[in-house]
């Protein structure tokens, strides 16, 4: 998920709790200050609130009215669904510096293809599975 460091690290504390709240912001607060190394357990420890983090990035960052990162602009315009992210999945030093080690995972539906991607290409509507609907 390249960039999400790099936003994450722009935003000021306010909008990261207006996001996932005060108490969980004071849990990853360590990410923000580069206190966290590859490997880091509190990764783990704090996934829910991570992925939260995510699933705003994915689903409400906008440029022109498209997600702000490229690899989800890239696959969404293609017709895919947002399905789940792993948290450790990349944890290669690049990975960790580009997005603390978390990947995305997206899927093509085929039998909902065309309408997925209609519905993206016309609407700006984002497809996901459930999996990320309980982080909206």
């Amino acid at each position: 998920m390249p960039g999400f460091v790099d936003w994450f690290n722009y935003l000021n504390e306010k909008q990261i709790i207006d996001t996932v709240g005060s108490e969980d912001f004071s849990k990853i607060k360590f990410l923000h200050k580069s206190e966290a190394k590859v490997g880091d357990p509190r990764i783990i420890e704090h996934q829910k609130i991570l992925k939260k983090l995510v699933v705003h990035y994915l689903l409400k960052e906008k440029e022109n009215n498209l997600p702000v990162n490229s690899v989800t602009r890239f696959h969404l315009g293609n017709g895919a669904s947002i399905e789940n992210i792993t948290i450790n999945a990349n944890i290669s030093d690049y990975g960790y510096k580009e997005s603390f080690g978390i990947m995305v995972n997206y899927i093509y539906h085929l039998d909902r293809l065309e309408k997925i991607h209609e519905d993206y290409t016309n609407y700006n509507k984002i497809s996901y599975s459930d999996k990320i609907k309980k982080y909206v």
